[in-house]
Parts: C-alpha cells; sequence; structure tokens
C-alpha cells in the first residue's frame, strides 16, 4: 500500500516515526524522530526524555520570542540535568517566516 494524504491524516504521529513510508507521490518519506509528544507543559518532561534516549549534548534550537516562551526554561531543566548542550538563538529581523530563507 502506497501512503496517501487520508492515512496521513488517519495515523497517530507516533505510528508514523522511524518507519520508511512509500507514498503515492512516488517518493519514500521517513522521519528521523524518535517520539512525539504534545500536551500542556509538555516541556516538564524534557529530562526523562534525555535520559530515555540517553542524550547526552543536546542542540536547544529556538528563535527570541520561543526562547522567552519556552526555550530558557528548556535550558535550565537541561543545565539541571547536568548535560553539556549547544543553543542556537535565531536572530532574525522582525516577523519570523518559518521557511526556506529563515533555514
Amino acid at each position: 500500500m502506497k501512503l496517501t494524504a487520508e492515512d496521513v491524516e488517519r495515523l497517530n504521529i507516533n505510528e508514523l516515526l522511524g518507519q520508511k513510508l512509500e507514498c503515492a507521490c512516488g517518493k519514500v518519506h521517513y522521519m528521523n524522530v524518535d517520539e512525539v509528544i504534545i500536551e500542556r507543559n509538555a516541556t516538564r518532561l524534557i529530562g526523562d526524555i534525555l535520559k530515555k534516549y540517553k542524550y547526552q549534548k543536546p542542540l536547544i534550537v529556538c528563535d527570541t520570542n520561543t526562547y522567552k516562551a519556552a526555550g530558557e526554561k528548556v535550558v535550565n531543566i537541561v543545565e539541571q540535568a547536568q548535560l553539556k548542550y549547544k543553543l542556537f538563538i535565531y536572530q532574525g529581523e522582525g516577523e519570523l517566516v518559518p521557511d526556506e530563507n529563515a533555514l
């Protein structure tokens, strides 16, 4: 079976992770992500996730707005876990639009 847009809408995101999926578009898609968690206050789980997957040197990527909203909290959690990390704060001008130019 080739994956269609309807299949993607029907499946839970965690069912798509870590699998090579043949698509109706003719390409093979793959998400190299271990887990996706969407819930209120999900940042509280970061320490447990880092331990679960044995991450030792996380890269924290955000823009200035995201850093104020949650990035600083994430940095504190990682520091409390006594892990080395790298922080990249995107310093775009004006409103950040997540497109190819921003990347």
